[in-house]
């Protein structure tokens, strides 16, 4: 069983549809964004991290989103990140999303950040991975 102290999860429903037991730890705290109930992303903490959306997010990159994360005496900078298609702009697909959020946001790369990507299969969390975690100055 994976025990995460964060979880970034795409293509999640929103948390008021999760049902939690014994074995399904409730978070300690959480951040949905989407724009459907039925699809967004999710970030939540299992270890008393608390999360703020930075004020500087621009929706023009969707689902690019920065948090202060705070906890245990840790402050960072993690990017939640869906790169998805874009059917406006070409350019702004998928891994071209994430180009130009990181030219958006450049100046929150010199603090202390974690970029983060993770996969979901059809069956749920049980396989989740850390795609990229990088400490960049």
């Amino acid at each position: 069983m994976h025990q995460p102290d964060i979880l970034v999860v795409q293509e999640c429903e929103h948390p008021d549809k999760y049902i939690y037991s014994p074995t399904n730890k409730k978070p300690d705290s959480q951040y949905w964004y989407g724009d459907s109930r039925h699809k967004g992303i999710c970030i939540l903490s299992f270890n008393d991290y608390k999360f703020e959306l930075l004020p500087n997010f621009n929706p023009k990159f969707r689902y690019i989103l920065p948090f202060r994360v705070t906890g245990h005496g840790q402050t960072f900078t993690l990017f939640a990140i869906w790169a998805m298609s874009n059917k406006e702009n070409y350019e702004a697909r998928y891994i071209g999303q994430v180009w130009l959020a990181i030219n958006y946001y450049r100046e929150l790369l010199g603090q202390l950040t974690y970029l983060t990507k993770f996969k979901m299969l059809k069956s749920g969390l049980t396989k989740t991975g850390l795609h990229a975690a990088t400490m960049l100055h």
